[in-house]
């Protein structure tokens, strides 16, 4: 998530993508004169980046775009790992590697 945004928005973007997330398949969510001016930003930011789309006049609905949000949002880690596991992997046999040619070489030294 962007630096700028502020922890409640944050609060309300995880709100806006829970009730997506938890509502039944294909779930429509409406904005009007009753939305708070909290969640209508957050729902401005989640279609600014592409995590809902706007159906109609003040209708969204949440896509595969929003499902990875989510993810990267509550699993950051795991998110990171699913994104970049080769280099991971690449990076963890290394040390694999430079570690047991430091034993090996000590072993070398003390025989």
């Amino acid at each position: 998530m962007v630096k700028g945004v502020s922890k409640e928005l944050r609060r309300e973007i995880r709100s806006v993508l829970g009730e997506f997330l938890n509502g039944p398949p294909n779930k429509i969510v409406s904005t009007g004169n009753w939305t708070s001016d909290m969640r209508r930003d957050a729902i401005n930011y989640l279609a600014d980046i592409d995590a809902i789309r706007d159906e109609g006049v003040g209708d969204y609905r949440l896509i595969a775009l929003g499902r990875e949000y989510w993810d990267e949002l509550n699993a950051p880690r795991r998110y990171w790992f699913k994104q970049n596991w080769f280099p991971a992997l690449v990076a963890f046999g290394t040390i694999l590697f430079g570690g047991a040619s430091a034993v090996a070489n000590i072993v070398n030294l003390v025989l």
